[in-house]
């Protein structure tokens, strides 16, 4: 998991989302100010899914907090509100600000959940990587021992499962990609596994230049 800066919304978003959620609100009596009634948030609209490309091109596909690539032909990206639908007022759901990137198991991993640290507001450093395991760890000049945001960040790894086998697993299988593609004979080599590298995880492109690798 890696800092993301936030992107502007793409044209005519108030047009595709937020006209027709508040027309949709406005027939249901539901105050846009409010959370919707209790066990009904299933119900809003998606007109979410109409930015979905937008949101995947605005990012590089990567997922905010995988930080890997996700492919959307493969039905592996989704929006995730960042403040839950169930818990925010419903002008939340409808605003481009609170759309996150995901991939689909990350989603599902965050849930309605609140205790996942924010990609937009990472400090840097927080969070650093072993390129050998995969395996995700907390800075600690980011966040010292005992602090409160190590907690957020402990809480983050484990409500995420970042440090499941099957995200190591993707993790070391792009390292090692990575790895034979700087091999590669010509001239540019390492600048083109550099780049690949990049677009299949900032996270891990990140951390192989800190490093050193």
């Amino acid at each position: 998991m890696i800092a993301v800066t936030p992107v502007g919304p793409p044209p005519a978003f108030a047009v595709k989302v937020v006209k027709p959620a508040k027309a949709w609100t406005t027939r249901k009596g539901w105050a846009w100010s409010a959370p919707p009634p209790s066990g009904k948030a299933h119900e809003l609209p998606g007109h979410w899914t109409k930015v979905l490309d937008d949101l995947h091109d605005a990012y590089g596909g990567a997922c905010a907090y995988l930080s890997v690539y996700t492919h959307r032909a493969l039905d592996s990206t989704s929006v995730d509100h960042f403040e839950p639908k169930s818990k925010a007022p419903i002008g939340r759901s409808y605003d481009w600000s609170n759309y996150r990137l995901a991939s689909r198991p990350m989603n599902t991993n965050k849930g309605e959940h609140l205790d996942v640290l924010d990609p937009f507001a990472l400090p840097p450093g927080l969070f650093k990587l072993c390129l050998v395991s995969g395996r995700v760890h907390i800075g600690d000049g980011a966040a010292p021992q005992g602090s409160a945001l190590r907690t957020q960040a402990q809480a983050t790894l484990a409500r995420l499962r970042l440090n499941d086998g099957e995200y190591r697993d993707l993790r070391i299988r792009i390292i090692d990609k990575f790895l034979q593609d700087r091999q590669l004979a010509g001239m540019g080599a390492m600048q083109r596994a550099l780049d690949q590298l990049r677009m299949q995880s900032p996270f891990i492109h990140s951390e192989v230049l800190r490093q050193g690798w």
